[in-house]
């Protein structure tokens, strides 16, 4: 099943890719005036639920400390002159990817299919592998955010 979850982990680094191409840091702090998130935001809250994922996976890796209060769930996403960089947020995606890569791609049949411990709000027990699939989707869902967010500055619609 391993290589199913590197399949799909690998279809969103080509999303995020895609969807970021061609955007400046300026324009990734541009949001709906009805509301909502911008592309950086976007990227950032996604790189801390990678975090949670590769330390639920038991691999230590952190972010800058300032990602977490601008980008976490629940924040508002004010503070844009404190957002990082586009081009540093998308260096991080790539540690990221390189490490989920690695890690998930030595999982084995018997460590997916363990329960896994809680943590954050997954506090029903679960399996190791519907707990990574579940992260997976949530990272998809702010992912096919972007195509949207990309349209509102104006550009192509990088997936067609």
């Amino acid at each position: 099943m391993n290589d199913n979850l590197l399949w799909l982990y690998m279809i969103n680094d080509n999303v995020l890719k895609v969807n970021s191409e061609g955007v400046t840091h300026d324009e990734s702090l541009i949001h709906s005036e009805h509301g909502g998130n911008c592309i950086n935001w976007v990227i950032g809250h996604v790189l801390i639920s990678r975090m949670h994922l590769l330390k639920f996976l038991d691999v230590e890796w952190k972010l800058p400390e300032i990602i977490v209060p601008l980008y976490n769930r629940g924040t508002s996403g004010d503070g844009y002159d404190q957002f990082m960089q586009l081009e540093k947020l998308k260096e991080l995606w790539g540690e990221s990817q390189k490490l989920l890569t690695e890690t998930i791609g030595a999982l084995t049949p018997e460590q997916l299919g363990e329960t896994a411990p809680t943590f954050g709000d997954f506090t029903k027990p679960d399996t190791r592998e519907r707990r990574i699939l579940f992260l997976h989707f949530h990272e998809s869902y702010h992912l096919g955010q972007l195509g949207l967010m990309r349209r509102l500055l104006g550009k192509q619609g990088a997936i067609q």
